[in-house]
């Protein structure tokens, strides 16, 4: 008898489940009133009918361990105005899923859209804490808060480096100077520093055209004190591959040109092309001042009656300023070269680089060997012009 009543009953429960699929029993149905209805059931009827404060509170009595209907019963309070209520049903839903983000999320997008920041920036905390999925609109929401970013993220960012990475990333493209600068004070603070971080939070501030504070930020990564530096140039003697920032070298070289590191800069020129661009730059945060370009090299049968020669000029707008050095052909001996120049009013960066004009001669094409052992900017005692 059992092995004929027990497959029946399961052939039952199978049709009701299906039947109640393809025709969704309202809330207050005998069906639902008796436990049969699944949460999603009852969430989906309370949404398609938009049922009020009743069927909420009927789907709240079937099914009371359900952090969504703790939420849509918040959330409709909330939307009459009974903030009392609205608390205590998101209580309720963040108790039934401690470690579930979304009922989590909903209760936070209450608070901040109902001037309860103190207590979104306590969710926003843990909500970080759990997954990444919200970190954008959590983002937006802090920063909203008219406090110091250092303050937001002592009190809503949990130290852990994947979500201070996404605050970082988030920070570089909507974050202003302050707070960037801010940012990455406390990821020192909190020994979540590391070359990628440096890296991302000087590009932000240099693309914002803040030159100076993209700089110190640079130093201050790389262990030298402000001011302490005389060579504005970084990596002067090329001993380190560049970093991923504006104030260090671009070697990239060119047709016809093979640039590669070798106890300083070794640059060879092909002899197949009629170079104009070596593909070696370097962008350097400067004041208004007597400068003095400064490089330590020596050159092997560099042909053709143009020589490369080095250029600096203002990184924003050229007219301001762009002057070019001594073309250098043939042989020369290890010897320095020299480039004076200044800097006027409203030049706040420039572009160091090194070009060739092009030959108009038949035999044009670009032989030979230029090797760079240093290269250095420094800023002369007489101070601003």
């Amino acid at each position: 008898m059992t092995r004929i009543v027990l497959p029946l009953i399961t052939l039952v429960l199978c049709l009701l489940s299906i039947g109640m699929d393809w025709m969704p029993p309202r809330i207050d149905s005998p069906v639902c009133r008796l436990g049969l209805c699944r949460s999603d059931q009852l969430i989906r009827d309370v949404r398609e009918r938009d049922a009020g404060p009743q069927a909420l509170g009927e789907m709240l009595i079937q099914d009371a361990a359900s952090p969504e209907a703790w939420c849509s019963f918040a959330e409709r309070q909330g939307l009459l105005g009974n903030t009392a209520k609205a608390v205590f049903a998101f209580d309720h839903a963040r108790a039934a899923g401690p470690n579930l983000a979304p009922p989590w999320m909903r209760a936070a997008n209450y608070d901040f859209g109902h001037q309860r920041r103190a207590q979104g920036v306590v969710l926003a905390r843990r909500i970080l804490s759990i997954t990444g999925a919200f970190d954008q609109v959590l983002f937006s929401y802090l920063t909203a808060i008219n406090q110091s970013t250092t303050t937001l993220l002592d009190t809503a960012l949990p130290a852990r480096a994947d979500a201070a990475l996404s605050w970082r990333q988030w920070a570089e493209t909507n974050g202003d100077d302050r707070s960037l600068q801010e940012t990455w004070s406390w990821f020192q603070e909190h020994r979540l520093a590391n070359a990628a971080g440096a890296e991302g939070i000087v590009t932000a501030l240099w693309n914002r055209r803040n030159y100076q504070a993209a700089s110190q930020v640079w130093r201050n990564w790389r262990g030298e004190e402000s001011g302490s530096k005389a060579n504005l140039i970084e990596n002067g003697n090329f001993s380190a591959a560049p970093a991923q920032v504006p104030m260090d070298w671009k070697l990239e070289g060119s047709t016809g040109v093979v640039i590669k590191r070798d106890d300083g800069l070794d640059i060879q020129f092909q002899g197949t092309e009629n170079v104009t661009r070596v593909g070696l730059s370097q962008r350097v945060a400067i004041l208004p001042g007597r400068y003095r370009l400064a490089a330590h090299l020596l050159a092997e049968d560099i042909t053709t009656d143009e020589g490369v020669y080095w250029q600096v000029y203002d990184a924003e707008n050229s007219i301001r300023l762009s002057v070019t050095g001594k073309p250098i052909r043939g042989t020369l001996d290890k010897s320095w070269m020299y480039l004076d120049f200044t800097a006027p009013r409203g030049t706040r960066a420039v572009e160091v680089a090194m070009y060739r004009r092009p030959s108009l001669r038949f035999d044009n094409k670009l032989g030979g060997r230029l090797h760079l052992f240093e290269v250095s900017l420094t800023r002369s005692s007489a101070g601003e012009e």
